[in-house]
């Protein structure tokens, strides 16, 4: 069973992580351990928790839990909101206490290093001066470890605004640390408690935090302690010190005495010492005040480190703006920068901080500019993928998201798309090597298919395109292996990868045709007639592809060849010829043209007919011989083309040929015209 501190820590992470239900479960729990520390301690966040949620009689049993019990501050607190004192306001950000607002806080403070009382009078500021510069004078030790910090703290209690901060953060009456009561008691215990644990630093116990967030929470609440300082105000009487200026203070005093743990916290983390920044903010979220005040503290106290990581962005964004090219060196540049930075974000802000989102996004936005502006230049796509999927590991919100990944899935189709296409190349070289180059292919893009898979929307459809892409080229590769070897198993295995990795229903429907063909060609059946053996006389079907005219009129292009199933019976139909499509369409000219001609000759000597009408018989019989000839050879062509085409057409409907056309290849041995 969990102990009263571990559930009482388990519920302020709940409360701060926005889970209230679950905060007022643990908290319930707690107070049901009837634990003398931690039972009151739960009781009041559990109060302040309902009333955030609205009910207000919830919240009064709660403190009437807290105000029967023994303990000193929250039983007092307790009987206070039970009595109807209204709770106090919190002021957004320090002002007047915002100097102050570090772990310095007490080792700097101008009575601590003056050695003078908080109710010193201007007397006793003169004398102390003197008494410094007569020193220096003489020569004699001081009293000082700094003189000139002495000189400087008398300077800052000459200030009433000042002063007023400083006497806040001094002893009032000089009690100490155990001294328990109202007012001034309270308060000076609260200052020794405090300075206690910033002395101790990293070292510090949580208890002596705990202990000493308690007594400034109870000075928060405590009148007369805001009593004492408005009589101070008065006894000051300074135009520039007012009732509304001690409301002020108090206003600010809980994010003041959370910004020196806030900032040993980033510092810790800044050093790499992360166990010991969880356990600062582990206390912070543990002290008592409003969740949304420790989140304010935290985020103060890394104001710094956002705004170099937005310098980095913007430095990175100007060098790849006025040098492109290297602009890749510049996102490496920047994501070492804003590693570190946000990891210390992450320890101190938690994950789901707005202050860490926002930074977060701000770095893959950013890398995302950069990146497009060095890939429109033609910089390679592997740095940029590798960088994108870097940064949406980091990313946060789906705005942001949304913005990177088509930068991200258009990197990768450019990364996988180069892969495919020297794979292609080697197939079409060394077919019989097909199989081997499409497993190859397959594991040397296993790695960016992960990372697609694990990064892009599956639905985007840039990224469905890229794995259709892939498949098809794998089938490629098989169908240039099939058709060098005829290994229809080892080509089905391959198929039946490049269909698991398919997505859109055109490229699955077509693998899956491939697969129906490679299968039936165990037993293949001729393609052309689906009825006989279709190993008795393969088709070679010869196709073209990936046609270079960048060099013209030098052209060059890619042949590649596949083997389709065909019988006995329609080979002999695809070869069939009659007299049309053999020599006997020249027939007409010997057969005609010579009795023709000797008829000719032998009328020429003929004296009833005159020279010119035996040559206009020539003429006319040469013309009406050739005009047969020619319409003979016109059908003969026509035969020929249609006779092509309805092949063709069979063809394309073969699925390995389906395949290379949805790559852009075409039938014919060579593009048309060359």
């Amino acid at each position: 069973m969990d102990s009263a501190q571990q559930l009482f820590g388990t519920a302020v992470d709940r409360e701060a992580a926005g889970d209230l239900r679950g905060a007022k479960a643990l908290y319930g729990k707690v107070i049901e351990t009837e634990d003398e520390e931690y039972a009151p301690a739960a009781a009041v966040r559990l109060a302040r928790l309902l009333e955030a949620m609205g009910d207000l009689a919830g919240a009064r049993s709660a403190y009437r839990v807290a105000a029967d019990s023994a303990h000193p501050l929250h039983s007092r607190l307790a009987a206070r909101r039970l009595a109807g004192a209204a709770t106090p306001r919190y002021a957004a950000e320090p002002k007047l206490l915002a100097p102050v607002a570090n772990p310095d806080l007490y080792r700097r403070n101008a009575f601590r290093l003056s050695g003078l009382p908080v109710d010193a009078t201007a007397r006793d500021l003169r004398r102390r001066a003197e008494q410094l510069r007569a020193a220096e004078r003489l020569g004699a030790p001081a009293d000082a470890a700094d003189p000139g910090a002495v000189r400087e703290a008398l300077t800052l209690l000459r200030d009433p605004v000042r002063r007023i901060v400083e006497e806040l953060f001094w002893l009032w009456e000089n009690q100490s640390s155990a001294a328990i009561g109202g007012g001034p008691a309270l308060h000076d215990a609260a200052v020794l408690a405090h300075a206690q644990a910033l002395d101790a630093g990293h070292d510090a116990d949580p208890a002596q935090w705990r202990r000493a967030y308690e007594y400034w929470a109870a000075v928060v609440e405590e009148t007369e302690c805001w009593q004492w300082l408005a009589e101070r105000v008065g006894q000051l009487a300074d135009r520039r010190l007012s009732a509304q200026t001690v409301e002020a203070v108090r206003a600010e005093l809980p994010r003041t005495v959370l910004a020196p743990q806030a900032a040993l916290a980033v510092r810790a983390a800044e050093g790499g010492a992360e166990d010991i920044a969880r356990a600062h903010v582990r206390s912070l979220r543990l002290s008592g005040f409003p969740a949304d005040v420790v989140g304010e503290a935290l985020g103060a106290a890394t104001k710094h480190i956002t705004a170099r990581i937005r310098a980095a962005c913007q430095n990175a964004e100007r060098l790849t703006a006025a040098d492109p090219e290297d602009g890749a060196e510049a996102v490496d540049a920047l994501l070492d920068q804003a590693d570190p930075l946000l990891r210390v974000l992450r320890l101190v802000l938690g994950e789901d901080s707005s202050a860490y989102a926002a930074a977060a996004d701000a770095v893959g936005l950013s890398v995302n500019t950069c990146v497009i502006r060095y890939v429109n230049e033609g910089h390679d796509f592997d740095d940029a993928f590798e960088q994108l999927e870097d940064v949406l590991d980091i990313t946060v919100s789906p705005q942001a998201r949304a913005a990177i990944e088509p930068s991200f899935v258009a990197a990768g189709s450019n990364v996988l798309g180069e892969l495919c296409e020297d794979a292609a190349d080697r197939a079409t070289v060394l077919p019989e090597e097909g199989a081997r180059i499409a497993e190859d292919l397959l594991r040397e893009l296993q790695p960016t298919l992960a990372a697609l898979a694990a990064r892009a929307d599956p639905e985007n459809p840039f990224y469905r395109e890229c794995l259709d892409g892939v498949a098809l080229c794998v089938v490629s590769c098989l169908g240039s292996f099939h058709g060098a070897t005829g290994d229809d198993e080892a080509t089905l295995a391959g198929l039946s990868t490049a269909l698991d990795l398919a997505v859109g229903g055109e490229a699955r429907s077509a693998i899956e045709q491939a697969i129906e063909v490679v299968r039936g060609g165990l037993q293949p059946v001729c393609w052309f007639c689906q009825a006989e053996d279709g190993k008795a006389a393969v088709y070679e079907a010869a196709l073209h592809g990936e046609v270079d005219h960048s060099e013209l009129p030098r052209v060059t292009w890619k042949t590649a060849g596949v083997v389709v199933p065909r019988c006995t019976g329609c080979r002999a139909a695809h070869h069939r010829r009659d007299w049309l499509d053999s020599g006997w369409v020249a027939a007409p000219i010997p057969l005609l043209g010579v009795p023709l001609v000797v008829t000719g000759v032998v009328a020429l000597f003929d004296a009833e007919l005159g020279p010119f009408a035996v040559l206009l018989f020539i003429f006319v019989s040469v013309f009406l011989l050739f005009a047969v000839y020619g319409a003979l050879i016109n059908a003969r062509r026509r035969r020929a083309t249609e006779r092509q085409a309805h092949l063709d057409a069979a063809l394309s409907r073969f699925p390995p040929i389906q395949q290379l056309q949805l790559l852009g290849w075409r039938l014919g041995a060579r593009p048309p015209g060359l």
